[in-house]
């Protein structure tokens, strides 16, 4: 949680700890290859931006064939026309259910990949609609009901939680030093959220958007008693500077 910027609603500790006593490992192959492939992408990442995120999204987090790239041109029935910006949305990946048509109730993560030096989460230079990707990602989502979305321009990977009549999530990883042991942790961080196994090889209630969801009312149920709390501290004070009162003006009659 240290590692990442977040706004909004996040995963609560109670959460993460139930459900990640430890983060997802990276086996030996993963971390060799994960060392090639941000070498040459840091080396020249214009050269190797779009390699760099095909590594990212189908073999660190193990997306595979079910990452779908919008040069397929199976990604249209996921477009958005917002004719007040004269925009057409459409995602640049999406990870879809194994064997299935694209349509958004097979769809569990919608993705924008951006220029390089494109942070998801700022407005967009010389673009007249003040929406960043991350806002316009968002949109995209809710307008298809997909709760998830990935912005990118490869170096900052922003998690976009976007649920319908609900205020957006946005977490942010740096990518810059994952190859670096020191990193570690924030790479296991990211495969332990976005990988795989968090879509299709647990159980519905502990699949990402329910977790969100969880963590949202564990956080509500934590504010609402906190409220209480402080409602009746302030009223025991209140009480007590009534009491004060009424000692002080006894006290002053009888002298």
């Amino acid at each position: 949680m240290s590692l990442i910027e977040v706004e909004g609603p996040f995963l609560s500790l109670p959460v993460l700890r139930a459900v990640w006593p430890t983060l997802d490992t990276l086996d030996k192959p993963t971390r060799q290859a994960l060392r090639i492939a941000h070498a040459k992408w840091q080396e020249s990442p214009a050269e190797h931006h779009d390699a760099w995120l095909d590594f990212v999204l189908r073999e660190l987090t193990g997306w595979s064939d079910e990452l779908l790239w919008s040069d397929s041109g199976l990604l249209e029935p996921l477009s958005l026309d917002v004719t007040e910006h004269d925009t057409r949305l459409t995602p640049s990946f999406a990870l879809i259910s194994p064997n299935s048509e694209v349509k958004p109730t097979t769809t569990h993560v919608l993705g924008i990949a951006l220029q390089p030096g494109t942070h998801p989460t700022t407005r967009l230079k010389g673009d007249a609609w003040a929406a960043t990707p991350a806002d316009r990602l968002a949109r995209l989502c809710r307008h298809h009901g997909v709760q998830l979305g990935l912005a990118t321009d490869a170096r900052w990977w922003t998690l976009v939680w976007a649920p319908r009549d609900e205020v957006t999530t946005t977490a942010t990883f740096d990518a810059i030093g994952w190859s670096e042991s020191a990193e570690q942790d924030i790479v296991r961080a990211f495969v332990s959220v976005l990988g795989r196994r968090r879509f299709f090889s647990v159980p519905d209630e502990e699949k990402l958007g329910a977790l969100l969801a969880e963590s949202k009312h564990s956080q509500e149920d934590i504010t609402e008693a906190l409220g209480i709390q402080v409602r009746q501290a302030v009223e025991l004070l209140v009480a007590a500077i009534g009491r004060a009162d009424t000692a002080g003006g006894n006290a002053a009659s009888a002298a």
